[in-house]
């Protein structure tokens, strides 16, 4: 297998994973600030070590800030280079 193979492969996976997720719990067109809580309702988390979630809720909330940063800077970007360069092609 090429590294190019595998990497599609990587993608194809995480993208399928993803919509089954999104399907079994139910979230698409969810408000996202209740996504937290309902996630919290359809998953067996009291079969979960308390100190894990705590932590691991303690990094979505950093996540989340870095994540919205990045996207917000990068249409940012995206933004001001097509005020200045203007669209391309078709």
């Amino acid at each position: 297998m090429t590294d190019t193979h595998d990497l599609y492969a990587f993608v194809f996976k995480g993208a399928l994973a993803e919509d089954s997720a999104h399907r079994a719990l139910e979230l698409d067109g969810e408000d996202p600030t209740d996504l937290p809580e309902k996630i919290a309702q359809k998953m067996p988390m009291d079969l979960l070590d308390k100190n894990f979630i705590l932590s691991a809720s303690k990094m979505a909330s950093v996540y989340i800030a870095i994540a919205s940063f990045e996207n917000s800077a990068r249409k940012f970007v995206q933004d001001r280079l097509l005020e200045k360069v203007g669209r391309t092609g078709g």
